[in-house]
């Protein structure tokens, strides 16, 4: 019998630079209007600034979220490394982990 870990973490695929960025998972997610949520994003992926900020998730979809940070002057997100070994790749976390 398997042990399921929770709360659950999303890989992220890509976020946009916007007043309320959109968030893209790799997989569908649990996360739903109201929860919040928090960033690992390492310097690999560009977009460091947003790594260990909390969000509020205003919308949701099945592969991915709108969360109410500004990520409009922020460096862009590079997916370009989210297959190379040996990095650690960026996720979205429950708030409370």
């Amino acid at each position: 019998m398997g042990h399921e870990i929770y709360p659950r973490y999303s890989q992220i695929e890509n976020i946009t630079n916007s007043s309320n960025a959109t968030v893209t998972f790799t997989d569908e997610h649990d996360f739903t209007d109201g929860e919040i949520v928090g960033f690992r994003v390492g310097r690999p992926f560009g977009m460091f600034e947003i790594n260990n900020h909390h969000g509020t998730v205003l919308s949701h979809d099945d592969t991915s979220i709108v969360v109410d940070i500004d990520t409009t002057t922020w460096t862009p997100f590079d997916n370009s490394m989210l297959d190379m070994p040996g990095t650690t790749p960026p996720i979205c976390i429950p708030s409370s982990s």
